[in-house]
């Protein structure tokens, strides 16, 4: 029979700074081992600080060898749980869809802030949707929205309707199986609302993206032509155009370095165009609403 392979939860630490050492760095690497004896003792921050040199279960000290294993590989933690939190909510992901970053999150408070009514005919449309991070959040903060989400995967069609069955509201987003650049679904009214974090980074930064979210996360929610990084920016502006209401709003997120390209492309057919920047001091927001 194996020897346990750890003794206790310091001797967890130990193992992940020293094997992880190559492709996190420290703070990635506290958090990786913070989420992965949550995920196996159940406890916080606090209680394993309490519990570093208590003597560990064999059961637990195989599952978090087991989940140290599969981050040395590179895979990201959330696809090796099968659950991200995002805006105090935990949702289910695998490697259909896009890992959840703050970026969104910082989008949607946008949306939030811009619009506090909590009731009334008001229609959201997310083009994109993934996981369903964004229609889900939406409806749980404001549950009498009218909220609409495609995608062009029936992968991650199927992950964001299993995301919005979990949350508990009387209203829940309505996703549809969509492709942008040939949209089939008519709705009966404009909306208040289009919002959208498509594709925007070029292929020829591929190479210098760290292989956690190449060599693990889907390309067709990443990545666009070398010569057209504006490509879904476009296209998702004509359909704006087109089906937002008098004064209708649209959200983007976007490549820090396509910024002004963006307002630029937006300023022939919407007024009040801005461009918000991160907590990292990066553009990577616009809105504008339509003239």
């Amino acid at each position: 029979m194996d020897a346990q392979k750890y003794s206790c939860l310091q001797a967890v630490r130990t193992d992940f700074n020293e094997q992880l050492v190559h492709l996190y760095d420290s703070r990635e690497i506290k958090n990786l081992f913070h989420l992965a004896v949550e995920h196996a003792t159940g406890f916080n921050a606090a209680e394993i600080v309490i519990h570093l040199n208590d003597d560990l279960d064999a059961e637990i000290s195989d599952q978090l060898y087991s989940l140290l294993t599969d981050l040395k590989t590179g895979k990201p933690i959330q696809y090796i749980l099968g659950k991200a939190w995002f805006m105090e909510a935990e949702f289910f992901v695998n490697d259909s869809v896009l890992i959840p970053r703050p970026e969104t999150e910082e989008l949607i408070h946008w949306v939030l802030d811009d619009n506090p009514q909590t009731s009334g005919n008001f229609r959201v449309l997310d083009i994109g949707t993934g996981s369903g991070i964004i229609p889900v959040s939406l409806q749980i903060h404001r549950p009498f929205w009218e909220i609409f989400a495609c995608d062009i995967s029936e992968d991650a069609i199927r992950v964001a309707r299993t995301n919005a069955s979990l949350i508990q509201t009387s209203r829940k987003p309505d996703f549809y199986l969509e492709d942008i650049f040939n949209p089939v679904h008519l709705f009966e009214k404009p909306f208040d609302i289009i919002i959208s974090n498509p594709p925007y980074i070029p292929k020829s930064e591929l190479s210098v993206m760290n292989k956690t979210v190449t060599d693990f996360e889907p390309e067709i929610a990443l990545f666009v032509p070398n010569q057209d990084p504006l490509l879904f920016y476009r296209v998702i502006s004509i359909y704006a155009k087109n089906n937002l209401s008098k004064k209708g709003v649209l959200y983007f997120e976007i490549h820090e370095d396509y910024a002004s390209q963006v307002a630029e492309l937006l300023n022939p057919d919407f007024a009040d165009i801005k461009i918000r920047q991160d907590l990292q001091g990066k553009n990577r927001m616009v809105k504008a609403s339509l003239r």
